[in-house]
């Protein structure tokens, strides 16, 4: 079976910061005009200290339903400045999780779908030149990560989208994600091709 590749960029990102931390930096004076002092010390400095472990507050994990169920009005924007391949002045979905989900459930087993797909059924079917390359990703985490955690449990199995037929195995999305990169291949090669499965894109 032929997986359509991908690349969903970098929708979800997290900064993260080295330690331990370099004591010459602790040393440094703050250089900059009028710098206020904070206990005797550089505001440099306590930037530093208060950034350290025990002092930062710990992830809140993501609802996955909660960003799935946010309901947003539909928004076709016309857009002033070209944007990632899309002419300026051409009109752009925003997409969202639930429209996603939908595109999904309508790949037939057997078969794949990759993102460009996604967005030319949804465009199409919004009345939009284009959909959002950037939402169309974000979403498709959001389906999958919610997805993934019905599929955990029992009283949820009916209900699992099948996402692993919209997620590239090769791509950073995948790798991403909580199930990782072997689950999807798991359930891809649990489905047998039909090489005369209908196409999604028509």
């Amino acid at each position: 079976m032929e997986v359509v590749a991908n690349s969903v960029g970098s929708e979800i990102m997290s900064e993260r910061q080295s330690y331990p931390l370099n004591l010459r930096t602790l040393e440094e004076k703050d250089t900059r005009p009028n710098a206020p002092v904070e206990n005797g010390y550089s505001t440099r400095y306590s930037e530093i200290i208060n950034s350290s472990p025990e002092n930062m507050k710990p992830k809140t994990k993501t609802d996955w339903e909660a960003r799935f169920a946010c309901e947003k009005p539909l928004q076709v924007k016309t857009i002033d400045k070209a944007f990632a391949g899309i002419p300026a002045g051409a009109t752009m979905l925003i997409v969202t999780p639930k429209m996603v989900d939908e595109v999904i459930r309508n790949v037939p087993m057997g078969s794949v779908v990759d993102q460009s797909t996604i967005r030319r059924v949804l465009a199409k079917k919004h009345k939009a030149d284009y959909a959002c390359p950037v939402t169309t990703g974000i979403a498709l985490r959001v389906v999958s990560e919610r997805a993934y955690l019905r599929s955990q449990c029992e009283s949820n199995q009916s209900d699992v989208t099948p996402f692993w037929r919209a997620v590239d195995p090769s791509s950073d999305l995948a790798e991403k994600l909580a199930c990782g990169r072997s689950y999807i291949l798991q359930k891809l090669n649990e489905e047998v091709a039909e090489p005369s499965a209908p196409s999604l894109g028509g």
